[in-house]
């Protein structure tokens, strides 16, 4: 079992192990590493995730930047703890991967947080989304604030998403927040053991200040300690940083060089 320097970095490789379970996305596993690409413009949900305890050789590093460039899309490599951990880190930035030194990431202990604090604003119904109609519900507010951005990401995303299912009981959960039937918020969460992977929160600008994104921040944290998560991370957004941080998330710095930016081919 792979050790991470971060509970963050465990939530994001487990994300993106549970990612290549979807029939949309495309997987890659051998030798201690394990790559999958979904079509998503984001370097978060395509990746690799590689075992620190063996080296990742040349040949290898660069088939599967290859592969993962073949889409066109960004995509990010994890590195594990281990004694060759900084080995494999020496190889890939010599094909171009630039190691993450300036990340920041966010937790929160879920025994400390205040739920009273956070209620639902007057006139606002939010919901854990559990059809299609939530679902483009969802995706109108993604695109609004800029998570996709054109026709064929929405499409990737609302692919994925079905794949993976909208049962209350799948890892992945979709939250939606409704002013007289129109969507005036989202966000996700990824509930991977005793770690609550919070991945997206958006507000359009002009329902922002209202405490949407505080209540659907809440609804998250609030279903990840019924399903035993004691930690709450995710990696900020400058307007996400100052939210989370009025809810009572501590800012960490990253541990360096565990977090690569791939190159789309080599």
């Amino acid at each position: 079992m792979d050790t991470w320097a971060s509970p963050y970095l465990a939530a994001q490789a487990a994300y993106l192990r549970h990612l290549g379970t979807a029939p949309a996305a495309e997987s890659l596993e051998r030798d201690g590493i394990y790559a999958v690409r979904t079509g998503i413009a984001s370097n978060t949900e395509n990746g690799v995730v590689s075992a620190g305890d063996a080296p990742v050789g040349r040949d290898l590093a660069a088939e599967v930047i290859a592969w993962l460039g073949e889409r066109s899309v960004p995509a990010s490599w994890l590195c594990a703890e281990g004694e060759s951990r900084a080995e494999t880190v020496h190889v890939l930035a010599a094909l171009g991967a630039r190691p993450d030194r300036e990340g920041l990431e966010m937790r929160a202990a879920l025994e400390t947080f205040a739920f009273d604090r956070w209620e639902t604003p007057v006139g606002i119904d939010a919901l854990a989304v559990a059809s299609e109609r939530d679902l483009d519900a969802w995706l109108d507010v993604a695109g609004a604030c800029g998570w996709h951005e054109n026709a064929a990401d929405r499409l990737a995303w609302r692919t994925l998403f079905l794949d993976l299912g909208l049962a209350p009981s799948a890892p992945i959960r979709l939250y939606v927040a409704l002013r007289d039937n129109r969507a005036v918020g989202m966000a996700s969460a990824f509930y991977a053991g005793t770690l609550a992977l919070l991945t997206t929160v958006a507000v359009p600008v002009d329902e922002r200040r209202r405490g949407i994104g505080r209540a659907l921040a809440s609804m998250r944290m609030s279903e990840a300690c019924e399903r035993g998560c004691n930690t709450a991370v995710l990696a900020p957004t400058p307007d996400g940083a100052r939210l989370y941080e009025a809810l009572g998330f501590e800012t960490h710095r990253q541990p360096p060089d565990r977090w690569l930016y791939l190159p789309t081919a080599v």
